[in-house]
């Protein structure tokens, strides 16, 4: 009995047995599929964040090739360091945004637009400075207009000389207050605008003599001048430029240089029509008194020509001979004097050429006519050694010698005014654009040349210019047809 209560509770126990076996074969189990889903999600986290930094590392690198360098070939040597630091500082700032770990599409794109701006923005204004360099790298002291106020020149001389330098964004001239880029480009010169002016004045010249020397009328001649004067077309800057540049208006007190100041510096035009009239009649009195001034010396020679009582004949035997012994100097001067009349210089374009001015001339003139009088050729000076030797004697005199340099000029430009040329400390007076009065004064400064001979000689030169321009007038009249 007791034997069959014990297998009995054998059995009731034997269905509440745990099986500990299976129970941790199912936890481990359970356990390595967890450890597997981890390792699985970690390498997909860690195989989105490498595709993340690939993506960031391809942005960064386009947007690095997008940071194009900055050409330096066409930077002036002026503004090239400081050109060269600024597109530096820029790339520098790009770099710096770039290189950041949370770089996006956007921030990448805006960077790089941004850079590419502020190295436009330096192309643009170098190339605005070249261009605006270049009115002064082909302007010499002779080109500028006296429209020009005193400091504006002064800064004209300084940027033709190169006394300026270019730093952290501003300009400085030599003793001036640094000046922004803009203000730097508002410094615009007025060259002088006086071609026309002297081209109708050598044309009115040339045909006044033509016409006298021909016996022609005078009153029809004017007639054509005048038909030629109104037919000119003179805009208002030209005409300021004339009458300031080459008729002597440009004293600081003088009324039609105030009158100039008032009305015109402003927009270059004159406000009153009237005071253009006024101005445009002082050019062209200028124009007939020169031409008249041809047209009776041209008379003068026809006269004597056909004159009733002839002039008695110069053609003596001395007299050819001393014509044949100068001939040949005489020949040479008259070139000479064609050539300087006329001077030009290269201007901005590759072929263009622009006339010299009279300082240029005057030198030339200065050093033919030591050349050609060695005996006297000590007497002869530039306006610079006349002044150069002004200032020295100054300096040798008690009333002077305390003065400065800055108040002798003064007095020297007060006692001789624009001369160019001196001879035995005297100004030379004497139109340097007119190649008859260059020949003329060559002439009479020819040691040993007779009054006779000299008379001859310019007689010869008025052919000469005569034949030529009447062989210009058939080559464009058989051109035209």
């Amino acid at each position: 009995m007791a034997n069959q209560q014990l297998i009995k509770g054998a059995g009731r126990a034997a269905n509440k047995f745990t099986d500990v076996g299976r129970v941790v074969g199912e936890a481990v189990a359970e356990g390595e599929k967890a450890f597997l889903r981890r390792k699985i999600e970690r390498k997909a986290e860690e195989e989105k964040i490498e595709k993340q930094e690939k993506e960031r590392q391809n942005l960064q690198a386009r947007a690095i090739a997008g940071l194009k360098e900055f050409d330096q070939s066409k930077l002036m040597p002026q503004i090239r360091p400081a050109f060269v630091k600024s597109a530096f500082e820029l790339k520098k700032g790009a770099m710096a945004v770039i290189s950041n770990k949370d770089l996006d599409p956007v921030t990448a794109q805006l960077e790089v637009q941004k850079y590419l701006q502020g190295v436009n923005d330096l192309a643009t204004k170098a190339n605005d400075f070249k261009e605006w360099y270049k009115q002064f790298a082909d302007t010499t002291e002779d080109d500028l207009s006296k429209l020009n106020n005193s400091m504006l020149r002064e800064h004209a001389n300084d940027i033709m000389k190169g006394n300026f330098k270019f730093e952290e964004g501003m300009f400085i001239l030599e003793g001036e207050d640094p000046m922004t880029f803009d203000d730097l480009m508002k410094i615009q010169l007025i060259n002088k605008r006086s071609d026309s002016y002297l081209t109708l004045l050598e044309t009115a010249k040339s045909a006044a003599l033509e016409a006298g020397a021909k016996g022609g009328d005078r009153d029809l001649y004017m007639t054509a001048l005048n038909d030629k004067f109104d037919a000119s077309r003179f805009d208002d800057a030209s005409i300021a430029s004339i009458l300031v540049d080459e008729l002597g208006y440009n004293a600081d007190d003088n009324e039609i240089r105030k009158q100039i100041k008032r009305d015109f510096e402003n927009d270059g035009k004159f406000d009153d029509p009237g005071v253009r009239e006024k101005y445009l009649s002082i050019i062209k009195e200028k124009i007939t008194d020169g031409a008249m001034e041809r047209f009776n010396k041209g008379k003068e020679v026809y006269d004597k020509k056909v004159g009733s009582t002839p002039a008695p004949s110069p053609y003596t035997k001395s007299f050819q001979q001393e014509i044949s012994v100068y001939s040949p100097k005489m020949i040479s001067y008259a070139n000479f004097s064609d050539k300087v009349a006329n001077f030009e210089t290269p201007g901005s374009g590759n072929f263009e050429m622009k006339p010299a001015g009279e300082e240029k001339k005057s030198k030339a003139i200065v050093n033919q006519l030591k050349t050609l009088d060695k005996q006297n050729q000590g007497n002869y000076r530039t306006r610079e050694e006349q002044l150069e030797i002004f200032i020295s004697n100054a300096k040798n005199i008690d009333d002077y010698k305390n003065k400065s340099n800055k108040e002798l000029i003064s007095m020297f430009n007060e006692a001789n005014g624009s001369a160019l040329a001196f001879y035995d400390s005297e100004p030379l007076k004497i139109n340097y654009n007119d190649p008859y009065e260059v020949y003329d004064l060559i002439l009479k400064s020819t040691p040993g040349l007779s009054s006779e001979a000299q008379e001859y000689f310019m007689n010869e030169f008025i052919k000469r210019k005569n034949t030529a321009l009447q062989n210009a007038r058939n080559m464009i009249s058989n051109a035209r047809s």
